[in-house]
Formats: structure tokens, sequence, C-alpha cells
């Protein structure tokens, strides 16, 4: 049918109305401005989402007739709204400073409907704002988002999602703005390898609704994590002290690639502390 080709930017009432979620097919189309100077950052970043997610995504090379489709732009800095707000192109700006493909993959994010992880209703439970090292102007930035606003579908917050500021965010001195209430995990949250696990189960659930469903909840009830370098330990027991770790095998989490083993490599010259455990019922660790 030629309504199942059509692209699409999901509303998911920022990530997470999922009455409209049902109805968003999962391929998005997106265009690359003729200005924009790296677009393999473009599509590095679109690569970490198709990876681990049930979306694909379509490059086009003129909005015409296309409907909702994301349009990436060298704009200043990087920024996205949250969810779908047109039926036409959306702007994500991949500005000077924004190449790295974890940054793409963060705004590419939102576009998709996600908020940052800080913005959660629940977040108080797991960081503190500390507004009085925040730039003035800024504060808005770490709004909370109220509960009816947003649909976790379960998924308990995240210290290591794409979407999370890093401890340092928006500081006019250096100092950190946010604050884990378990300090194992300050150096974690902000983290842009690319969408956590979390991020990808959410989107999945978001976009996948319907025929996977349940499928969905069982491959992800048992599915193995997908660690952080700095978040390694084997199921339940965290590694030693100072241990070398040179890469760490774990089972792909992603339902249309579920199965496939994945190398996660890790600097053999970095230390990885106990204090910063990642569990995981399927997870070996090859130290050296």
């Amino acid at each position: 049918r030629a309504d199942e080709q059509r692209c699409s930017v999901v509303s998911l009432q920022n990530c997470l109305n999922a009455e409209k979620s049902l109805k968003i097919v999962t391929k998005v189309c997106f265009i690359v401005a003729v200005f924009l100077v790296d677009a393999n950052a473009i599509l590095a970043g679109i690569r970490l989402w198709e990876e681990n997610t049930c979306l694909t995504f379509k490059q086009v090379t003129t909005t015409a007739n296309q409907g909702s489709m994301l349009r990436f732009i060298k704009g200043n800095g990087c920024y996205s709204s949250v969810g779908r707000i047109s039926n036409g192109p959306q702007d994500i700006s991949i500005g000077y400073g924004c190449t790295m493909a974890g940054i793409v993959a963060h705004e590419i994010g939102h576009a998709l409907g996600l908020y940052h992880e800080q913005a959660r209703y629940d977040r108080d439970s797991h960081v503190r704002v500390l507004t009085q090292n925040i730039q003035s102007g800024y504060a808005s930035q770490f709004s909370k988002q109220p509960q009816n606003s947003i649909v976790t579908y379960g998924i308990k917050y995240d210290y290591g999602s794409v979407m999370h500021y890093p401890p340092d965010g928006f500081s006019k001195n250096g100092r950190d703005t946010l604050e884990t209430l378990d300090p194992n995990y300050q150096s974690t949250i902000g983290q842009r390898n690319g969408p956590s696990f979390s991020d990808a189960k959410k989107v999945n659930f978001a976009y996948c609704n319907g025929e996977h469903a349940s499928f969905l909840n069982d491959v992800y009830e048992h599915a193995p994590i997908v660690c952080s370098v700095n978040m390694v330990a084997i199921r339940t027991q965290r590694i030693v002290p100072d241990a070398d770790a040179q890469r760490v095998w774990v089972g792909l989490s992603v339902v249309n690639h579920f199965g496939r083993p994945k190398i996660v490599e890790l600097l053999a010259s970095r230390r990885h502390p106990a204090s910063r455990p990642c569990h995981s019922p399927a997870l070996e660790v090859v130290t050296s």
C-alpha cells in the first residue's frame, strides 16, 4: 500500500503520547541542507538509532510532497524541537561543535519525542539541580515535565541515557549543575556514545506498538544491557577495582537484531572503577 511507504516524524507528544504513537509509521524521511558541513556526522547519528530500534531513515533530496520530515541544518548550536511540531520539514540544527555522532543522536531523540532525561517528573529522586551554578537565562532548561505529559512505559530513570545532561551543563562557573543522588553515577550522566538500552527500549515501545508489542515485552525482560565503558560488571557482581577491560561482549539489545553478538570496545589503557555497575544477565568481560 502506498501509505505504508510514506515517511513520517513521530508525534510522541514527547515521547510519549501512546495513543498517537500507534498511528505512526516507522520510516522517517530526512534531508541534509546543502550548506551543512558534515553530512557524515548526520548519517552516523542516524545509524545509532537504526541499529538499536525498529526505525529506518530515508534520505530525500527535496521537501516537496514529503509531508512530515526531518531537515538537518547548520544553525547556531545544537537544537531540535521535541516531537512533531508541523506537517512539513522540521529543523534539527547540527552547528559548530555538534558533529559528534552521539550529539546528533541526542537531537534526533528530541525530534522522535524524547525529553531530556532530567526533565522526568520523578527526577528529584535521582538527581539534584544546583540552581546556583546555572547560567542566567537557562534555568528553564532544567524544568521538570508534569507526569501527565510523559509516558515512561515503566522504564526507570536512566543515568546513562543519551538524553541526559552532563554534570556541568549550562554552568556559569565551571561547577556542576546536576548532582546524582547516588554519587557512583556522577560521571555517567551526559554520555554521548549513543542511545542507551533504555532510550532504544522507549522508542521501540512507542514506534513498534502493535504487532511487536508482546515480543518486545519478552525480549526486554530478558535482554542483556549494553553497558557504557565506565559501567562494567557481570550479572549483579561488580568488576574488581582497577580491572583493565579490553572489550566487552554483549548481546545486541534491540528487537530487529536480537541475538547477534556485539562488541563494545574499551580502551585497554583506561581504568574501569568498581563503583559504576551495569547489571546484565549475559556479559563477559575479557581482561588484559
